[in-house]
């Protein structure tokens, strides 16, 4: 922005230059300096020529030409961030992420999603809200996903447990392996109590789902989670 600004402004003072500005009186001038300073204004071989008629049009046109290349640039920017993995603006929308995956395919969005640690960590915090839209994005950026941002996404579907059960039941799967996300975490937290602790709360997150047609898959997530106790016993050592 400042090397076009910078640009921009080079061009305007070359382009005034170019016209012969009248020289303004000194008013501490004396009556004497001051003719004296007119003759040798008036002297054509001193005098800069004024600019014609043509060049003058000329220069207006390309002034209009360079601002119009200079906003273009300007709302170029965000864009230029988007590329750099500095700032993704449309992660901020579930819709127009959707719609970034749709255009582009999910593989690129995953990878230029990941480049940014605030803008994947921001993605991850919604995923787990179990909102069904944030869910739909989940879905839509597991065919680009590799095996590290995989396991990332199926740990966010697994959080969204304790807040959509319901939801998560209904939208994550079978883009979702069941087992990935009723099974716990793949690296469990600092202790064994703590570890339990979120097991048994996903658990009765789960037993809350009455719809019948999720039924199924809720007793399925359920055995998950309870065959996850075994693995953090035998983890953490026999409790």
């Amino acid at each position: 922005m400042v090397l076009l600004w910078e640009w921009l402004s080079g061009f305007v003072i070359k382009a005034h230059n170019t016209f012969n500005v009248p020289v303004r009186q000194n008013p501490l001038q004396t009556p004497v300096e001051v003719q004296s300073a007119a003759r040798v204004r008036d002297k054509p071989a001193l005098r800069k020529p004024l600019a014609s008629s043509r060049t003058m049009k000329k220069i207006r046109q390309n002034m209009r030409m360079n601002i119009a290349l200079f906003l273009g640039f300007a709302l170029l920017l965000p864009c230029s961030a988007i590329a750099n993995g500095k700032i993704v603006n449309y992660s901020a929308s579930p819709v127009t992420l959707n719609s970034q995956v749709t255009a582009r395919g999910p593989k690129s969005i995953v990878n230029e999603l990941y480049k940014s640690d605030a803008t994947w960590a921001y993605l991850m915090k919604q995923i787990s809200t179990g909102e069904k839209a944030w869910l739909e994005v989940a879905v839509s950026l597991r065919p680009g996903s590799d095996a590290g941002t995989t396991s990332m996404l199926e740990e966010a579907v697994s959080f969204a447990l304790l807040n959509n059960p319901e939801n998560v039941l209904r939208f994550a799967f079978p883009t979702y392996k069941l087992p990935n996300v009723c099974g716990g975490r793949a690296d469990p937290l600092s202790t064994y109590e703590l570890s339990m602790s979120e097991i048994k709360r996903q658990i009765k997150s789960v037993q809350s789902v009455k719809d019948a047609q999720l039924v199924s898959l809720r007793d399925i997530c359920l055995a998950e989670l309870e065959a996850s106790k075994v693995h953090l016993n035998s983890f953490f050592g026999s409790k």
